[in-house]
């Protein structure tokens, strides 16, 4: 999915570069095979010194490198959302790509953090999409402003924080 939206995306905006942190590793060589495929430039990750201008994939080998490439990114799609016969076990968390100042794209399957999902879409930090073609054309519509990373969402999501924790504060007192 995340490839076919690349090369719809890549219609328009020659220079993208897209990340997949894969979920698993092990599928790392499988994942790597099934872009190929599609005539997309990959790097790994541990092979950085290879990116170029023309590289159009780095897919992420190795754990613990999710908040490194968050920190470079504006826009995230998290995926097991858009899979249906992940229902019932579907979405991954949202918290950390936000805190870093990205926008959150997700498919309508997200109950394992439906709350925060619900809460990110009212607050614009996030948004639903259906189809690897309606993720194509919500980020073409985002490159369109060409803003700089967000830091608005990072001060939202701040805020969340800080009033979640101001509530539980006034909780405990209660009991001290």
């Amino acid at each position: 999915m995340c490839a076919k939206s690349h090369l719809k995306i890549k219609e328009k905006y020659n220079n993208i570069l897209t990340i997949i942190i894969p979920r698993h590793i092990n599928r790392v060589k499988t994942i790597y095979e099934e872009l190929s495929k599609l005539d997309l430039k990959i790097v790994v990750s541990s092979n950085l010194s290879q990116v170029d201008t023309t590289t159009d994939v780095i897919l992420v080998d190795s754990y613990g490198e999710s908040v490194k490439f968050y920190n470079i990114s504006k826009y995230v799609f998290l995926g097991k959302s858009l899979t249906t016969s992940l229902i019932k076990d579907s979405g991954q968390n949202p918290i950390e790509p936000a805190r870093l100042g990205c926008k959150i794209f997700h498919g309508p399957y997200v109950s394992n953090f439906s709350e925060i999902y619900k809460y990110f879409n009212e607050l614009g930090i996030s948004k639903e999409v259906n189809s690897s073609n309606e993720l194509s054309l919500s980020l073409v519509e985002e490159f369109k402003d060409n803003k700089p990373k967000n830091l608005e969402i990072t001060e939202k999501i701040e805020t969340y924080g800080q009033n979640i924790l101001n509530n539980v504060t006034q909780e405990i007192k209660k009991y001290i």
